[in-house]
């Protein structure tokens, strides 16, 4: 993910503003900032926020003490409800996005164990501790020039026993070349429907739960690589 040119730091433009989001009975007032790229919730988070409430899928208890990090979560939202449901929680995005971060996790979350730090895929994750038991995502597949170093911190962060949830939404043709990064070393199931909240499923968005095939453990680490901002 990519900042846009800007004259105003995050949180501070005209365009900036609340939404609130219902989660586990709790209004959450996350703060906006569409004037950036990735300062806004957009529907596909919030149809994985929607499936963290499948209790079938996440009995309660199912996160308390586990170790998650979210991938380009803006906003913070994703992590906010991890934070909730007992994880700790690393949220993480591009530096310019940090602040609008910590401004939500000040206001929805702040008694949770969330630890808030910029990651720019394709660099040194050690300062993580990984590997993590959760990988979340949600509509973080847009950008082709991002698959390559984006399924490199995927594969940085895990470790055997690691469940990645990711989150997409359909586009672009183009968006297959990441699928078809994971495929070699990732089992790729998609959630079905009837366990998404129908409220927020739409055609285009999938949710899909990918754990490591032993292959991937199997074989060295590509070595990362800083990459300029």
């Amino acid at each position: 993910m990519f900042d846009r040119v800007k004259q105003l730091p995050i949180g501070q433009g005209p365009a900036v503003h609340t939404r609130e989001v219902d989660f586990f009975g709790k209004t959450l007032r996350i703060l906006q900032d569409p004037d950036w790229l990735g300062g806004s919730v957009w529907d596909c988070e919030l149809c994985v926020v929607k499936y963290l409430e499948n209790l079938d899928a996440f009995p309660p208890l199912f996160f308390r003490g586990k170790r998650a990090i979210v991938l380009g979560d803006g906003t913070g939202l994703l992590g906010i409800c991890l934070g909730m449901l007992g994880a700790e929680c690393w949220i993480t995005d591009l530096p310019g996005l940090i602040p609008l971060i910590q401004r939500n996790v000040q206001e929805n979350a702040s008694m949770c164990k969330i630890h808030i730090a910029p990651l720019q895929w394709g660099t040194d994750v050690t300062p993580f501790r990984p590997p993590f038991d959760f990988i979340f995502g949600a509509d973080i597949i847009y950008l082709p020039e991002t698959f390559q170093p984006l399924s490199e911190t995927i594969r940085a962060l895990a470790g055997p026993q690691t469940v990645f949830y990711l989150g997409y939404e359909l586009r672009k043709k183009s968006d297959v070349q990441f699928f078809d990064l994971l495929r070699p070393n990732w089992s790729l199931v998609k959630i079905s429907n009837d366990d998404l909240d129908p409220t927020y499923q739409d055609p285009n968005i999938g949710v899909f739960r990918v754990t490591p095939k032993s292959t991937l453990f199997a074989q060295p680490q590509p070595p990362a690589v800083a990459i300029a901002s």
